[in-house]
């Protein structure tokens, strides 16, 4: 008998349905559809119950696992490329998707196998989950930080020497305690890429819009945009700093480094040439 492919979706969805990702057997896989996709890939859209990246993961993997031992032998069809979980969340009444999963058949059979890292390696992710906007955002404004840290030394040093610091922050305001404990203990003779270190983002915007004249040619655009594009990052800055959750729209912003960070690499490569 020959069953087409809707049915056999309809009947994998029916079938997930029934069964759990958990040890609690009543936390049921909330299956939205399993449908065949641009003729190639059998995707799953459902909701999970977990809320964190990993855990979701744990769901995908489960589902992969069942599509591999669902379309196999007579149902694994020439045109299946791809395997495709998609975890949806209902986010102020808009669904969100949480992470996009995408696994060859014989990438998934590495469930099956219990070859876990295998299947990771070879498989594709999107995460948008709260808990891994958050560590992007940290890392993204870690590096940030550091290579403009790095950029004001080098800018300045070169017009002042190393210790520049007296003659282009006397006009910034709010920097750390630490930078003014550091100076007294080692009465002013403190390097100023060490203080660099204590400081925060929403400082270097200072140091940098306030002596505009030294940076322009570096970012090679209007001082209010990168003054903007500064200042909305800080935002997202705090929110990390404090581990807050981090908004789709300010994840958004995080695009925006690759403004700043596009000039920096062009200063840099400059200078080694």
């Amino acid at each position: 008998m020959e069953f087409s492919i809707q049915y056999l979706c309809d009947a994998a969805a029916h079938a997930l349905s029934q069964q759990s990702a958990y040890e609690n057997d009543k936390k049921k896989l909330r299956i939205k559809k399993v449908s065949l996709v641009n003729n190639s890939v059998i995707s799953c859209e459902f909701y999970p119950h977990a809320k964190e990246s990993a855990g979701i993961k744990n769901e995908v993997a489960f589902i992969m696992g069942f599509f591999a031992s669902f379309f196999r032998d007579d149902f694994r069809f020439d045109y299946i490329q791809n395997f495709a979980a998609r975890a949806f969340a209902v986010e102020q009444t808009q669904e969100v998707e949480l992470i996009y999963a995408m696994s060859a058949p014989d990438v998934a059979d590495f469930i099956a196998e219990g070859k876990a890292i295998q299947w990771i390696t070879n498989s594709i992710f999107q995460d948008n989950t709260a808990d891994y906007r958050l560590l992007t955002a940290k890392r993204y404004i870690s590096q940030l930080e550091n290579a403009l840290r790095e950029l004001i030394d080098k800018v300045f040093s070169e017009i002042k020497g190393e210790y520049w610091w007296d003659s282009f922050t006397s006009n910034i305001n709010n920097f750390p305690r630490n930078i003014s404990k550091l100076r007294k203990k080692d009465k002013g003779n403190t390097s100023p890429r060490v203080l660099l270190d204590q400081t925060y983002l929403s400082n270097l915007r200072d140091i940098i819009i306030q002596n505009w004249q030294y940076f322009d040619k570096v970012f090679q655009t209007e001082k209010s945009i990168i003054e903007k594009i500064l200042t909305d990052l800080n935002g997202v800055r705090c929110d990390e700093a404090h581990n807050r959750k981090i908004t789709h729209e300010k994840s958004k912003q995080l695009e925006n480094i690759r403004v700043v960070s596009r000039n920096l690499r062009w200063y840099f490569a400059k200078r080694r040439i």
